[in-house]
């Protein structure tokens, strides 16, 4: 009776299960005609095995017994096996907290989401079944910003999901082992900054109205409201990590760069690079070390290019630069000089020396590209010839 008040008094959000030392799952009251569940490959009835000791386990999302709903398993040991039932368990249907979510979450591409401490996700709206019970622990933004903090806020790049970028909050639950994460789309956070700002002038000048103390409040909030979305900003065009343009502003700027010079006729050359074997950097050093080394080169490349040039992260190892006013001559004068300075630079991580080479294709622009898109991959068909040929080299893409 206790069992079905509680299922009743939580309108069906948790329901409570028992499991024998065999790992058969046995829903209560008993129901007919359903049989017990073996749960014994579940995470949470593993981890019971290896350590009796443990006292609550939260297991990754799995099936009900009966109602076969999507549920995270809340699991509690027993002090001693009763009757060969040796633990009890609360399943707690995602349908329910993801529809709570749904209702609080910041639309119309804010997201929340629940994760275990390893990584796995246990909620998320808006609900995508295939992202339940996935581990997100080798992503880029789990490994940089949530893995070891307690809280903290950063700008995602590109989701898997949907390629949308966000302002994403996160906080680690004290006494659980959960991690409860926050996200806004990045257009819809500016737009919600932008409206702060109005806001905030109109205070300032009811306020300096007043007095002049509320005046030079008026002002400080309107400078940190501005400030705020400087930084805003900047994290929604720039790549965190080496400081170059992102995805989507590099494209922006592609844009107008092509349409300048195909105006003014105007020389314009696009150089695609690629760091060489750069997953085995990964694979033996670790992505931490693997982002110093994307860290240092990017910050020594930037050295040797020039002010004009735009330069920008288009995933992973990959980079590209637009050099406008530049001819083929010249930049691969230019994409030498970085052969050479890649090659000699030894990176210095947790006492390991690493030393790493580049690959460069070059591609200027010719009558028969008819958008950036066509400069671009006759730019990278070089770099990928450059590969093939053996790497730390460069290619220039031959005219069209």
């Amino acid at each position: 009776r206790l069992i079905t008040l509680l299922r009743e008094s939580s309108g069906g959000l948790i329901d409570i299960h028992v499991v024998s030392t065999d790992g058969l799952s046995y829903s209560l009251p008993a129901q007919r005609g359903v049989a017990p569940q073996n749960v014994a490959d579940r995470d949470f009835f593993k981890a019971y095995k290896q350590s009796p000791a443990s006292n609550m386990m939260i297991g990754a999302p799995g099936r009900t017994p009966g109602t076969l709903q999507l549920a995270v398993p809340v699991a509690s040991r027993l002090d001693r096996p009763l009757h060969g039932i040796s633990m009890v368990y609360a399943s707690i249907e995602i349908r329910h907290l993801s529809g709570m979510y749904e209702d609080i979450r910041f639309k119309p591409n804010g997201t929340v989401a629940l994760l275990r401490d390893d990584g796995v996700v246990l909620v998320r709206a808006p609900f995508v079944e295939q992202y339940v019970g996935r581990s997100i622990a080798d992503g880029y933004d789990y490994l940089r910003h949530i893995k070891n903090g307690q809280s903290g806020m950063y700008m995602s790049g590109n989701s898997a999901l949907d390629g949308l970028e966000r302002l994403v909050s996160f906080i680690r639950l004290t006494d659980y082992p959960l991690t409860v994460i926050v996200s806004a789309g990045g257009e819809d956070t500016f737009r919600a900054w932008r409206e702060t700002r109005r806001l905030s002038i109109i205070t300032g000048l009811v306020i300096s109205a007043l007095l002049l103390a509320g005046a030079l409040g008026g002002f400080y909030v309107l400078g940190v409201v501005q400030q705020s979305e400087i930084t805003l900003r900047r994290l929604a065009l720039f790549d965190a990590l080496t400081g170059w343009l992102n995805r989507h502003a590099f494209d922006d700027a592609a844009q107008r760069e092509f349409t300048v010079a195909g105006r003014q006729s105007r020389p314009l050359t696009v150089m695609s690079l690629d760091i060489d074997h750069f997953k085995r950097v990964n694979d033996t050093y670790g992505h931490a070390a693997g982002d110093i080394v994307l860290r240092k080169l990017s910050r020594q490349w930037g050295k040797s290019l020039r002010s004009s040039d735009i330069t920008g992260r288009l995933g992973g190892e990959e980079f590209a630069v637009i050099m406008p006013d530049t001819g083929a001559e010249q930049a691969a004068d230019i994409a030498r000089r970085l052969l050479e300075e890649t090659r000699a630079l030894v990176i210095e991580v947790d006492g390991a020396m690493i030393q790493v080479t580049l690959s460069i294709g070059l591609a200027t622009l010719s009558p028969f590209d008819f958008s950036f898109d066509d400069l671009l991959r006759r730019s990278d068909v070089a770099l990928y010839s450059a590969k093939r040929e053996g790497r730390d080299q460069v290619v220039v893409a031959p005219s069209q």
